[in-house]
């Protein structure tokens, strides 16, 4: 039960990041893309502010002091994924942008697991990981045209 309920939230993951970009670009064009970008992250701010206040949870962010500050700049990349996206959904088309976001996660992810850094569990890229990725890279390649 715990991996299907893990893949539902992936899908929703998925949607989200495929749909957010193009929604932030049209607000970016209306409204600048860094005033778009900063309306994305407090609107997120917000929303996560107040889950956390309903749910009581909020005692537990002094635990941030037992986390190294490299652990910290999270938001940081957050800001640059949304700001950027509002940049170069409007120049390369929805499905370009999306398609290389993707792929550079997959890519990253790969990189990430096969040397086991920030914790993430070890899995080495194998020669089918490798193919796969390569895979997604012709993918790409036809996608941005």
């Amino acid at each position: 039960m715990e991996k299907t309920y893990g893949i539902i939230m992936a899908i929703i993951v998925g949607i989200c990041l495929g749909t957010q970009p193009a929604i932030n670009a049209v607000l970016g064009k209306a409204i600048t893309p860094k005033i778009a970008a900063f309306h994305s992250v407090l609107t997120s701010t917000i929303i996560m502010l107040t889950i956390i206040l309903v749910s009581g949870n909020f005692k537990e962010y002094a635990n941030i002091k037992n986390v190294s500050p490299l652990y910290w700049i999270g938001g940081a990349f957050g800001i640059v994924i949304v700001f950027l996206s509002i940049k170069v959904v409007p120049i390369l088309g929805a499905a370009s942008a999306l398609s290389i976001f993707v792929s550079l996660h997959v890519i990253t992810g790969a990189v990430l697991s096969h040397f086991g850094l920030f914790g993430v569990t070890k899995s080495p890229i194998d020669f089918v990981r490798l193919f796969g990725i390569i895979l997604i890279l012709i993918g790409v390649k036809i996608v941005v045209r």
